[in-house]
């Protein structure tokens, strides 16, 4: 009678194991699409960031040449006026 008893305690611990480790899977599986969702919209970001960089690089080589051109422009009054 015993070893029914020890054989019931040892199931009814093996049935709390396996509750245990469904819950802590849910919990995981929750956890990882959040975080897959987490990581779709931080690369969305990023790509924005790259082509924002891109954008302002071009910007920047295009004010670069309009200012080089002004100041020429500049230089070349102050000479005839000279």
């Amino acid at each position: 009678m015993d070893t029914l008893v020890v054989l019931e305690k040892k199931i009814i611990d093996l049935i709390e194991k396996v509750k245990f480790v469904q819950a802590e899977n849910t919990q995981l599986v929750q956890e990882n699409v959040r975080l897959k969702n987490d990581l779709k919209t931080l690369e969305e970001r990023v790509l924005n960031g790259t082509m924002n960089v891109e954008e302002l690089s071009q910007e920047r080589a295009t004010t670069k040449i309009v200012v080089e051109d002004l100041i020429k422009h500049i230089d070349l009054l102050i000479e005839k006026n000279q």
